[in-house]
Protein backbone atom coordinates (compact mmCIF):
# COMPACT_ATOMS: atom_id res chain seq x y z
CA UNK A 1 0.00 0.00 0.00
CA UNK A 2 2.25 2.21 0.93
CA UNK A 3 4.88 1.75 -2.02
CA UNK A 4 1.70 2.15 -4.21
CA UNK A 5 0.62 5.53 -2.59
CA UNK A 6 4.75 6.57 -3.03
CA UNK A 7 5.03 5.64 -6.57
CA UNK A 8 2.73 8.39 -8.55
CA UNK A 9 3.54 10.87 -5.23
CA UNK A 10 7.63 10.72 -5.79
CA UNK A 11 6.83 11.02 -9.59
CA UNK A 12 4.78 14.33 -9.07
CA UNK A 13 7.52 15.56 -6.83
CA UNK A 14 10.17 14.76 -9.40
CA UNK A 15 8.42 15.91 -12.46
CA UNK A 16 8.23 18.93 -11.12
CA UNK A 17 11.30 19.17 -10.21
CA UNK A 18 12.25 18.93 -13.60
CA UNK A 19 9.80 20.96 -14.88
CA UNK A 20 11.31 23.86 -12.58
CA UNK A 21 14.66 23.21 -14.20
CA UNK A 22 13.62 23.43 -17.84
CA UNK A 23 11.10 26.15 -17.98
CA UNK A 24 12.07 27.43 -21.38
CA UNK A 25 11.58 24.44 -23.22
CA UNK A 26 8.31 24.43 -24.11
CA UNK A 27 7.35 21.18 -25.21
CA UNK A 28 9.48 19.36 -22.33
CA UNK A 29 7.48 20.95 -19.53
CA UNK A 30 4.54 20.95 -21.54
CA UNK A 31 5.44 16.68 -21.43
CA UNK A 32 6.74 17.04 -17.45
CA UNK A 33 3.21 18.60 -16.69
CA UNK A 34 0.82 15.88 -18.75
CA UNK A 35 2.61 13.77 -16.84
CA UNK A 36 2.29 14.93 -13.04
CA UNK A 37 -1.37 15.44 -14.27
CA UNK A 38 -1.47 11.78 -15.07
CA UNK A 39 -0.17 10.85 -11.69
CA UNK A 40 -2.51 13.33 -9.78
CA UNK A 41 -5.05 11.26 -11.10
CA UNK A 42 -3.89 8.10 -10.10
CA UNK A 43 -2.96 9.72 -6.79
CA UNK A 44 -6.65 10.93 -6.68
CA UNK A 45 -8.35 7.37 -7.19
CA UNK A 46 -6.02 5.93 -4.27
CA UNK A 47 -7.51 8.46 -2.05
CA UNK A 48 -10.49 7.88 -3.42
CA UNK A 49 -10.93 3.93 -2.56
CA UNK A 50 -9.04 4.38 0.61
CA UNK A 51 -12.17 6.74 1.96
CA UNK A 52 -14.47 4.46 0.18
CA UNK A 53 -13.65 1.76 2.07
CA UNK A 54 -13.73 3.98 5.55
CA UNK A 55 -16.82 5.17 4.30
CA UNK A 56 -18.77 1.88 3.62
CA UNK A 57 -17.21 0.65 6.81
CA UNK A 58 -18.71 3.14 8.91
CA UNK A 59 -22.43 2.83 7.06
CA UNK A 60 -22.05 6.17 5.62
CA UNK A 61 -22.82 4.98 2.32
CA UNK A 62 -26.59 5.81 1.04
CA UNK A 63 -27.43 3.91 -1.96
CA UNK A 64 -29.47 5.87 -4.86
CA UNK A 65 -31.72 4.11 -7.02
CA UNK A 66 -32.75 5.37 -10.14
CA UNK A 67 -34.88 4.03 -13.24
CA UNK A 68 -32.46 3.28 -15.99
CA UNK A 69 -32.04 1.18 -19.05
CA UNK A 70 -30.87 -2.24 -17.69
CA UNK A 71 -27.95 -2.89 -20.10
CA UNK A 72 -26.91 1.35 -19.62
CA UNK A 73 -24.02 0.28 -17.11
CA UNK A 74 -21.98 -1.70 -18.89
CA UNK A 75 -22.28 -0.27 -22.08
CA UNK A 76 -21.36 3.02 -20.30
CA UNK A 77 -17.90 0.98 -18.60
CA UNK A 78 -16.77 0.03 -21.69
CA UNK A 79 -16.48 3.25 -23.79
CA UNK A 80 -14.55 4.16 -20.47
CA UNK A 81 -12.14 1.86 -20.96
CA UNK A 82 -11.95 0.71 -25.02
CA UNK A 83 -8.80 3.73 -25.03
CA UNK A 84 -6.99 0.87 -22.67
CA UNK A 85 -8.42 -2.16 -24.20
CA UNK A 86 -7.26 -0.76 -27.33
CA UNK A 87 -4.12 -0.16 -26.25
CA UNK A 88 -2.96 -3.17 -24.89
CA UNK A 89 -4.46 -4.75 -28.70
CA UNK A 90 -6.94 -6.69 -26.45
CA UNK A 91 -9.94 -8.36 -28.06
CA UNK A 92 -13.55 -7.54 -26.34
CA UNK A 93 -16.56 -9.32 -26.58
CA UNK A 94 -20.16 -8.85 -25.47
CA UNK A 95 -23.04 -10.86 -24.54
CA UNK A 96 -26.84 -9.75 -23.87
CA UNK A 97 -29.87 -11.15 -23.02
CA UNK A 98 -32.43 -8.33 -21.26
CA UNK A 99 -36.01 -9.43 -20.45
CA UNK A 100 -36.79 -6.06 -18.73
CA UNK A 101 -35.02 -2.84 -20.87
CA UNK A 102 -35.68 -0.85 -17.47
CA UNK A 103 -34.72 -1.39 -14.09
CA UNK A 104 -33.94 0.63 -10.95
CA UNK A 105 -30.39 0.75 -9.40
CA UNK A 106 -27.99 3.03 -8.06
CA UNK A 107 -25.91 3.94 -11.39
CA UNK A 108 -23.20 4.94 -9.56
CA UNK A 109 -22.27 2.39 -7.41
CA UNK A 110 -22.82 -0.81 -9.84
CA UNK A 111 -20.71 1.71 -12.51
CA UNK A 112 -17.97 1.38 -9.72
CA UNK A 113 -18.44 -2.33 -8.97
CA UNK A 114 -18.21 -3.12 -12.62
CA UNK A 115 -15.48 -0.94 -13.95
CA UNK A 116 -13.66 -2.57 -10.97
CA UNK A 117 -14.03 -5.52 -12.44
CA UNK A 118 -13.37 -4.70 -16.03
CA UNK A 119 -10.54 -2.53 -15.36
CA UNK A 120 -8.74 -5.81 -12.96
CA UNK A 121 -9.58 -7.88 -16.34
CA UNK A 122 -7.42 -5.15 -18.46
CA UNK A 123 -4.90 -5.19 -16.18
CA UNK A 124 -4.19 -8.92 -15.66
CA UNK A 125 -4.96 -9.93 -18.92
CA UNK A 126 -1.59 -9.37 -21.10
CA UNK A 127 -0.87 -8.20 -24.46
CA UNK A 128 -3.36 -9.41 -27.29
CA UNK A 129 -5.62 -10.95 -25.05
CA UNK A 130 -9.30 -11.53 -24.87
CA UNK A 131 -12.32 -10.18 -22.46
CA UNK A 132 -15.80 -10.65 -22.40
CA UNK A 133 -18.51 -9.30 -20.80
CA UNK A 134 -22.35 -9.98 -20.28
CA UNK A 135 -25.22 -9.14 -18.81
CA UNK A 136 -28.51 -10.99 -18.85
CA UNK A 137 -31.44 -11.33 -16.17
CA UNK A 138 -32.37 -14.43 -13.98
CA UNK A 139 -36.22 -14.54 -12.66
CA UNK A 140 -36.16 -13.30 -8.49
CA UNK A 141 -38.49 -15.28 -6.02
CA UNK A 142 -40.63 -11.69 -5.67
CA UNK A 143 -43.25 -10.03 -8.18
CA UNK A 144 -41.73 -6.96 -9.78
CA UNK A 145 -38.29 -7.92 -9.51
CA UNK A 146 -35.42 -9.49 -11.43
CA UNK A 147 -31.53 -10.34 -10.64
CA UNK A 148 -29.70 -8.87 -12.74
CA UNK A 149 -26.36 -10.48 -13.63
CA UNK A 150 -22.93 -9.06 -15.03
CA UNK A 151 -20.23 -11.33 -15.65
CA UNK A 152 -16.59 -10.48 -16.59
CA UNK A 153 -14.01 -12.92 -17.69
CA UNK A 154 -10.39 -12.71 -19.50
CA UNK A 155 -7.84 -15.06 -20.40
CA UNK A 156 -5.11 -13.35 -18.15
CA UNK A 157 -2.74 -14.72 -15.48
CA UNK A 158 -5.16 -16.11 -13.04
CA UNK A 159 -5.24 -16.57 -9.64
CA UNK A 160 -4.47 -19.57 -6.66
CA UNK A 161 -6.84 -21.38 -5.25
CA UNK A 162 -5.30 -19.93 -1.91
CA UNK A 163 -5.30 -16.05 -2.97
CA UNK A 164 -9.00 -16.31 -3.93
CA UNK A 165 -9.56 -17.27 -0.35
CA UNK A 166 -8.62 -13.47 0.61
CA UNK A 167 -9.28 -11.64 -2.61
CA UNK A 168 -12.05 -9.21 -0.95
CA UNK A 169 -9.98 -8.45 2.24
CA UNK A 170 -8.38 -5.11 1.98
CA UNK A 171 -5.11 -4.29 0.71
CA UNK A 172 -4.55 -7.67 -0.38
CA UNK A 173 -2.42 -8.56 -3.35
CA UNK A 174 -1.18 -11.59 -5.04
CA UNK A 175 1.81 -10.58 -5.74
CA UNK A 176 2.97 -6.73 -5.57
CA UNK A 177 3.49 -4.30 -8.33
CA UNK A 178 6.97 -4.58 -8.13
CA UNK A 179 6.47 -8.25 -9.14
CA UNK A 180 3.12 -8.15 -10.94
CA UNK A 181 3.98 -4.84 -12.69
CA UNK A 182 0.81 -3.88 -12.32
CA UNK A 183 0.03 -0.78 -10.23
CA UNK A 184 -2.91 -0.89 -7.53
CA UNK A 185 -3.51 -1.13 -3.95
CA UNK A 186 -5.76 -4.53 -3.23
CA UNK A 187 -8.68 -2.17 -2.38
CA UNK A 188 -10.60 -2.39 -5.33
CA UNK A 189 -11.89 -5.96 -4.69
CA UNK A 190 -12.77 -5.18 -1.07
CA UNK A 191 -14.77 -2.24 -2.26
CA UNK A 192 -16.76 -4.64 -4.79
CA UNK A 193 -17.81 -6.72 -2.44
CA UNK A 194 -18.88 -4.74 0.17
CA UNK A 195 -21.01 -2.55 -2.45
CA UNK A 196 -22.53 -5.76 -3.91
CA UNK A 197 -23.58 -7.05 0.06
CA UNK A 198 -24.99 -3.71 0.81
CA UNK A 199 -27.66 -3.72 -2.31
CA UNK A 200 -28.23 -7.53 -1.27
CA UNK A 201 -26.42 -9.49 -3.80
CA UNK A 202 -23.70 -11.79 -4.63
CA UNK A 203 -20.27 -12.21 -6.33
CA UNK A 204 -18.96 -15.40 -7.27
CA UNK A 205 -15.29 -16.28 -8.88
CA UNK A 206 -13.95 -18.84 -10.98
CA UNK A 207 -10.08 -18.63 -11.65
CA UNK A 208 -7.24 -20.79 -12.18
CA UNK A 209 -3.32 -19.57 -12.34
CA UNK A 210 -2.08 -19.12 -16.18
CA UNK A 211 -5.85 -19.42 -17.48
CA UNK A 212 -7.75 -16.71 -16.66
CA UNK A 213 -10.46 -15.80 -14.02
CA UNK A 214 -14.46 -15.28 -14.37
CA UNK A 215 -16.21 -12.99 -11.98
CA UNK A 216 -19.85 -13.18 -11.88
CA UNK A 217 -22.45 -10.55 -9.51
CA UNK A 218 -26.00 -11.36 -9.57
CA UNK A 219 -28.27 -8.21 -7.45
CA UNK A 220 -32.00 -8.38 -7.27
CA UNK A 221 -33.33 -5.31 -8.78
CA UNK A 222 -36.99 -3.38 -9.00
CA UNK A 223 -38.53 -3.61 -12.54
CA UNK A 224 -38.88 0.00 -14.21
CA UNK A 225 -40.73 1.35 -17.23
CA UNK A 226 -39.41 3.88 -19.68
CA UNK A 227 -42.26 6.30 -18.20
CA UNK A 228 -40.32 6.11 -14.74
CA UNK A 229 -36.95 7.39 -16.67
CA UNK A 230 -38.28 9.93 -18.38
CA UNK A 231 -39.26 11.15 -14.90
CA UNK A 232 -36.05 10.87 -13.51
CA UNK A 233 -34.66 12.67 -16.18
CA UNK A 234 -32.30 15.74 -15.44
CA UNK A 235 -33.16 19.06 -16.98
CA UNK A 236 -29.49 19.91 -18.28
CA UNK A 237 -29.24 23.67 -18.99
CA UNK A 238 -28.32 24.33 -23.29
CA UNK A 239 -24.52 24.59 -23.66
CA UNK A 240 -23.29 27.73 -24.36
CA UNK A 241 -25.09 30.12 -22.14
CA UNK A 242 -22.23 33.15 -22.33
CA UNK A 243 -20.17 33.67 -19.26
CA UNK A 244 -18.37 36.52 -20.51
CA UNK A 245 -18.54 39.80 -18.61
CA UNK A 246 -20.65 37.99 -15.59
CA UNK A 247 -19.40 38.70 -11.79
CA UNK A 248 -18.78 35.84 -9.35
CA UNK A 249 -18.14 36.21 -5.87
CA UNK A 250 -15.84 33.19 -4.57
CA UNK A 251 -15.62 32.50 -1.18
CA UNK A 252 -12.09 30.51 -0.57
CA UNK A 253 -9.90 30.75 2.43
CA UNK A 254 -7.22 28.71 0.49
CA UNK A 255 -4.53 30.89 -1.33
CA UNK A 256 -3.72 28.20 -3.24
CA UNK A 257 -7.03 26.80 -4.50
CA UNK A 258 -8.08 30.40 -4.98
CA UNK A 259 -5.63 31.22 -7.03
CA UNK A 260 -6.08 28.31 -9.32
CA UNK A 261 -9.85 28.70 -9.63
CA UNK A 262 -9.88 32.75 -10.30
CA UNK A 263 -7.38 31.81 -12.78
CA UNK A 264 -9.63 28.99 -14.28
CA UNK A 265 -12.79 30.80 -13.94
CA UNK A 266 -11.14 34.04 -15.33
CA UNK A 267 -10.03 32.03 -18.46
CA UNK A 268 -13.36 31.47 -19.16
CA UNK A 269 -14.27 35.41 -19.06
CA UNK A 270 -15.74 35.20 -15.79
CA UNK A 271 -14.57 38.44 -13.09
CA UNK A 272 -14.16 37.18 -9.64
CA UNK A 273 -13.85 38.48 -6.67
CA UNK A 274 -12.30 36.75 -3.75
CA UNK A 275 -13.88 36.37 0.04
CA UNK A 276 -11.22 34.67 2.70
CA UNK A 277 -14.15 33.76 5.08
CA UNK A 278 -17.87 33.91 5.41
CA UNK A 279 -17.97 36.78 7.31
CA UNK A 280 -16.33 38.65 4.50
CA UNK A 281 -18.48 37.06 1.93
CA UNK A 282 -21.07 38.60 3.72
CA UNK A 283 -19.75 41.80 3.91
CA UNK A 284 -18.88 42.22 0.19
CA UNK A 285 -22.26 41.01 -0.40
CA UNK A 286 -24.35 43.61 1.66
CA UNK A 287 -22.01 46.23 0.45
CA UNK A 288 -22.31 45.44 -3.24
CA UNK A 289 -24.78 46.91 -4.93
CA UNK A 290 -28.45 44.91 -6.05
CA UNK A 291 -27.69 42.18 -9.01
CA UNK A 292 -23.98 43.29 -8.75
CA UNK A 293 -22.75 39.43 -8.04
CA UNK A 294 -24.27 37.00 -10.39
CA UNK A 295 -23.48 33.48 -8.07
CA UNK A 296 -21.58 32.42 -5.22
CA UNK A 297 -18.83 29.74 -5.22
CA UNK A 298 -18.96 28.52 -1.59
CA UNK A 299 -16.33 26.75 0.01
CA UNK A 300 -17.09 24.51 3.08
CA UNK A 301 -14.64 24.30 5.53
CA UNK A 302 -13.17 27.93 6.55
CA UNK A 303 -12.41 30.25 9.10
CA UNK A 304 -14.75 32.10 11.63
CA UNK A 305 -17.69 31.60 9.42
CA UNK A 306 -17.72 28.17 7.41
CA UNK A 307 -19.59 27.78 4.06
CA UNK A 308 -22.87 26.17 5.43
CA UNK A 309 -23.10 28.78 8.17
CA UNK A 310 -22.67 31.36 5.58
CA UNK A 311 -25.36 30.20 2.95
CA UNK A 312 -28.01 30.41 6.34
CA UNK A 313 -27.21 33.68 7.10
CA UNK A 314 -27.19 34.83 2.92
CA UNK A 315 -30.84 33.38 3.10
CA UNK A 316 -31.64 35.07 6.48
CA UNK A 317 -30.94 38.80 4.48
CA UNK A 318 -33.37 41.41 4.90
CA UNK A 319 -32.64 42.13 1.11
CA UNK A 320 -34.78 39.75 -0.56
CA UNK A 321 -32.70 39.67 -3.81
CA UNK A 322 -29.69 39.51 -2.36
CA UNK A 323 -30.50 36.26 -0.10
CA UNK A 324 -32.15 35.00 -2.82
CA UNK A 325 -28.31 34.90 -5.09
CA UNK A 326 -27.75 31.21 -6.45
CA UNK A 327 -25.04 29.67 -3.95
CA UNK A 328 -22.66 26.32 -5.44
CA UNK A 329 -21.00 24.27 -2.68
CA UNK A 330 -17.30 24.05 -4.53
CA UNK A 331 -15.27 21.91 -2.14
CA UNK A 332 -13.30 19.06 -0.59
CA UNK A 333 -16.06 17.38 0.77
CA UNK A 334 -17.47 15.34 -2.28
CA UNK A 335 -19.34 12.66 -1.27
CA UNK A 336 -23.37 12.23 -1.92
CA UNK A 337 -24.26 13.31 1.91
CA UNK A 338 -21.98 16.28 1.73
CA UNK A 339 -24.22 17.29 -1.46
CA UNK A 340 -26.87 16.76 0.57
CA UNK A 341 -25.76 19.27 3.73
CA UNK A 342 -25.26 21.64 1.69
CA UNK A 343 -28.39 21.64 0.00
CA UNK A 344 -29.97 21.90 3.42
CA UNK A 345 -28.26 24.82 4.12
CA UNK A 346 -29.51 26.72 1.38
CA UNK A 347 -27.26 26.10 -1.46
CA UNK A 348 -28.56 25.32 -5.25
CA UNK A 349 -25.84 23.29 -6.42
CA UNK A 350 -22.77 21.10 -5.44
CA UNK A 351 -19.21 20.71 -7.25
CA UNK A 352 -16.19 18.60 -5.86
CA UNK A 353 -12.81 19.02 -5.77
CA UNK A 354 -10.29 19.31 -7.54
CA UNK A 355 -12.01 21.18 -9.75
CA UNK A 356 -13.26 19.97 -12.97
CA UNK A 357 -14.03 22.41 -15.67
CA UNK A 358 -16.40 20.10 -17.92
CA UNK A 359 -18.72 19.82 -14.85
CA UNK A 360 -18.20 23.34 -13.44
CA UNK A 361 -19.14 25.34 -16.13
CA UNK A 362 -22.47 23.74 -16.90
CA UNK A 363 -23.32 24.19 -13.19
CA UNK A 364 -22.45 27.57 -13.70
CA UNK A 365 -24.40 28.00 -17.11
CA UNK A 366 -27.65 26.74 -15.01
CA UNK A 367 -27.42 29.93 -12.14
CA UNK A 368 -26.36 32.59 -13.98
Amino acid sequence: MSHDIRTPMNAIIGYAELADRNLDKKELLRSYLEKIGICGQKMLSILDNVLELSRIETGNVVLEESAAEAESVLDDCLHMVSAEIEKKHQTLTVSKDIIYPYIYMDISRFTEIILNLISNAIKYTGEGGTIHCSVRQLPAQKDGRCIQELSVSDNGIGMSEEFQRHIFESFTRERSSTVSGVEGTGLGMGIVKKLVEMMHGEIKIHSRMGEGSTFTIRIPCRIATFEDTQTKRVQVHPDGKPLVGKRILLAEDNDLNAEIAIALLEEEGLLVERAADGVKCMEMLEKAPAHFYELILMDIQMPILGGYDTTRKIRRMADAEKAAIPIIAMTANAFAEDKQRALAAGMNDHVAKPIDMNKLIPTLQKYI
